[in-house]
């Protein structure tokens, strides 16, 4: 939107500075948060379309969901902010994306070149599908649209929470929510639906990445209904016979007992097919980190403790292929110092590094007891602070707390560390909400 006078005035205290797109049930707005100075997505739901015996029933419905999608705290799920539904038109406060969608990926001019990376993205949207189903969250409406892409070529999946209240990209009659071209038969026969539905539809945006249409599409919705509903499998065209059409063969079984059992499963299947030469992340079994000292130049030096910290925050920032790196770098380490700094080279941005060595500093050689004396934050401080930086990071934050707690020697380099998480523009509100809590 061009006109910025024709921008709400503010969603509470968000105020919306440009309007990113709109359906026939809302719009979705950036905006800044300016008590923390961050910028969020705002999507606005039209329940003033509602009749008011059904607007009741629908924000019972809305909270009960929007808290369930906000349980959803994953490295490839858009995060979930905050929620207002006091006004005619209630709305979700999200993590702001940059990117584009799969969908708009999947129409580039260089979409041939990018299918190995798309199909990579794939892994991470099912390793993200597998954390909401652990939490019973299904969200019955994964489709390229709902597939945010960052400029590093990251996935995150949006609109849990959404689809449930049938405000997704098409409701049909009798209260059947989800998209045709990627709707499990279930759902379009309107019958009750697990977690199945998203596997399913997680293998229809796969077919369509490495074929290049959607599995069941027809000219109408209609004749697409009629194949998706009809007993053919789906057309493999030349991936069939191979193993990467088994496993669409599979995921898209047209009976929910015949698929993969759960998001994992297939996330696992797809991994093995893509070892034989064709996958851009190859895969990684768990880290075994008796073996790691074992093979390191610097036998029995590396705490094992160290080597589960730079891990699980090697995971936090780029991803599956963390578990690889860090093995291949401890293989050749010479010391704990020099794994630290093979680590930080796999990082690309200096922020990152910052943050990366402030929380992991010169990796002693083993991990010294914390003196009597050591910081020690109080209970409120502890909780204020984790507030106070998930604004910033996200559901991370507890972590990154106890983490700058335990290495730090006092309230400032404390607050430093957790500053080093923000980005020039987030610092300043950051450290001022920080300091106030000493």
């Amino acid at each position: 939107m061009s006109d910025f006078e024709s921008l709400p005035a503010n969603f509470g205290r968000y105020e919306p500075v440009a309007e990113l797109g709109q359906g026939a049930m809302g719009r979705v707005y950036a905006a800044t948060d300016p008590v923390i100075e961050r910028m969020v997505a705002i999507k606005t739901i039209r329940a003033d379309l509602l009749a008011p015996a059904e607007r009741q029933e629908f924000l019972e419905r809305f909270r009960a969901e929007v808290r369930a999608a906000g349980r959803c705290a994953h490295p490839a799920i858009v995060a979930i902010h905050d929620f207002a539904d006091d006004g005619d038109n209630p709305y979700i406060v999200m993590e702001y994306v940059k990117g584009e969608t799969l969908h708009a990926a999947l129409r580039a001019p260089d979409r041939a070149a990018r299918v190995p990376r798309l199909v990579a993205a794939m892994l991470e949207v099912l390793d993200g599908l597998a954390a909401a189903h652990a939490l019973g969250v299904i969200h019955r409406d994964i489709k390229p649209g709902n597939i945010m892409l960052t400029p590093r070529g990251r996935a995150k999946i949006t609109d849990f929470g959404i689809a449930r209240l049938g405000l997704s990209a098409m409701t049909l009659a009798g209260g059947i929510i989800g998209t045709p071209g990627y709707m499990a038969p279930e759902q379009a026969l309107g019958r009750a639906v697990d977690h199945r539905v998203d596997v399913f539809a997680a293998a229809a945006v796969l077919y369509e990445i490495l074929l290049g249409r959607s599995p069941f599409a027809g000219a109408t919705m209609a004749e697409t209904l009629l194949r998706l509903t009809a007993p053919e499998p789906a057309d493999l065209g030349g991936l069939a016979g191979t193993a990467t059409g088994a496993v669409l063969n599979r995921g898209l079984a047209k009976d929910p007992q015949a698929r993969f059992a759960t998001a994992a499963e297939f996330h696992a299947a797809l991994r093995a097919v893509l070892a034989g030469g064709v996958a851009p992340l190859p895969p990684a079994p768990p880290i075994d980190e008796a073996t790691l000292v074992i093979r390191s130049p610097v036998a029995g030096s590396i705490d094992p403790a160290l080597l589960s910290r730079l891990r699980a925050d090697l995971a936090q920032r780029i991803g599956p292929i963390a578990e690889t790196v860090l093995r291949r770098a401890a293989a050749a380490a010479a010391s704990p110092q020099e794994l630290v700094r093979a680590c930080v080279a796999m990082l690309e941005t200096p922020e990152e590094r910052r943050a990366f060595l402030r929380l992991h500093g010169d990796a002693p050689t083993l991990t010294p007891a914390r003196p009597s004396n050591a910081f020690t934050l109080q209970e409120a401080a502890r909780a204020g602070a984790t507030t106070a930086l998930a604004h910033v990071v996200g559901p991370i934050a507890r972590l990154l707390v106890q983490k700058a707690e335990a290495g730090a020697a006092d309230a400032h380099g404390f607050i430093d560390a957790l500053c080093a998480h923000a980005t020039a523009q987030e610092a300043p509100g950051l450290r001022r909400r920080l300091e106030g809590l000493f």
